[in-house]
């Protein structure tokens, strides 16, 4: 009798277990959401998300808020979201400075890989090779040769140290076998107006910012960094394809929960995700502002920032980069 009784209640919670999950699938959002974007409001990420927050406030039936929690290379945002209840309330906009953060930025006070759970991917951001119109290069052969030509002497600006386009163009020397100096500086701004100046030779940042400087002429484009050519920008070859076949690289955008969110609401989620990217109203506002939208399942997701994470720490170890 009491092994009977043991087994009824074993048996009446899992109901209960499994009843209140489906319930709370089905009723999964019934309030206001928050979408954390950990950089300042204006930038790539900025955009990305508040499109996609308004689709997919959209989608749910409900309002989604899009709070900017910028500083500390994005980890101050993150932090906010690992510290959130793991309820499918608060989302973050995360970035390839997840996969570079563990690498460059000693005592983080999370560990992304454990700490989050990712749901899906939802654009990329190819960099933009593009240099001041007076340097003489066109491509990216003139730009190899004349570099071995000059060893150091020619240098690239960057929106700062461990930032996605600093580790891009450290990747592009290491892979063409060249020697360029890098100038960070604190954000892709005042780095834009000196390489319009003249002040630094060429840069790496994301096509969506660099792009409206080389359609009004002031900078001259190169080739972009990933596989495939820019859907915004069809004219410019890749770097891939002139010369440099296994240089194909990219910033990308995803949504991430606190980790123990439930599984069925991370899957809902994503689902949401994929039919946003189908809208043409959301390809055609992405595009405009040279974001590549890309969707995955959790599963593709979660192994992309493995092996992005991988492919930092190689580049880090090898080249002894630090951030400070």
């Amino acid at each position: 009798m009491k092994k009977r009784n043991i087994n009824y209640f074993t048996y009446l919670v899992t109901m209960i277990f499994v009843l209140s999950s489906d319930c709370f699938a089905q009723s999964y959002p019934n309030k206001p959401m928050r979408l954390i974007v950990p950089f300042p409001s204006g930038g790539p990420t900025d955009i990305v998300g508040r499109v996609i927050g308004e689709a997919l406030g959209l989608r749910l039936n409900q309002v989604v808020v899009v709070e900017n929690k910028p500083g500390a290379g994005s980890s101050i945002g993150t932090d906010a979201v690992v510290k959130s209840p793991p309820d499918g309330y608060t989302l973050l906009l995360g970035s390839s400075s997840l996969a570079i953060n563990p690498i460059m930025i000693p005592n983080l006070p999370y560990d992304a890989s454990k700490d989050l759970a990712p749901i899906g991917l939802v654009a990329r951001i190819p960099g933009l090779l593009a240099v001041n119109p007076a340097l003489n290069v066109h491509n990216v052969k003139e730009l190899i040769a004349l570099a071995k030509a000059n060893p150091d002497k020619i240098n690239y600006g960057t929106s700062g140290l461990g930032t996605a386009d600093h580790l891009i163009g450290v990747l592009f020397t290491s892979e063409a076998g060249i020697k360029m100096r890098d100038v960070p500086y604190k954000g892709s701004p005042q780095m834009l107006t000196d390489l319009v100046g003249g002040q630094v030779d060429l840069t790496f940042n994301a096509i969506s910012t660099v792009l409206p400087h080389v359609r009004s002429g002031r900078l001259r484009a190169v080739g972009v960094t990933s596989g495939q050519r820019s859907p915004s920008a069809k004219e410019i070859p890749t770097i891939s394809e002139q010369g440099l076949p296994t240089f194909q690289i990219s910033s990308w955008f995803g949504l991430f929960a606190p980790s123990q969110t439930p599984i069925e609401v991370l899957d809902s989620i994503n689902k949401e995700i994929i039919a946003v990217s189908q809208l043409p109203v959301i390809r055609e506002k992405f595009s405009s502002v040279g974001v590549d939208i890309e969707t995955s399942s959790r599963e593709q997701f979660t192994t992309l920032i493995k092996d992005d994470t991988l492919r930092w720490s190689k580049l880090a170890k090898e080249k002894n980069l630090k951030f400070e």
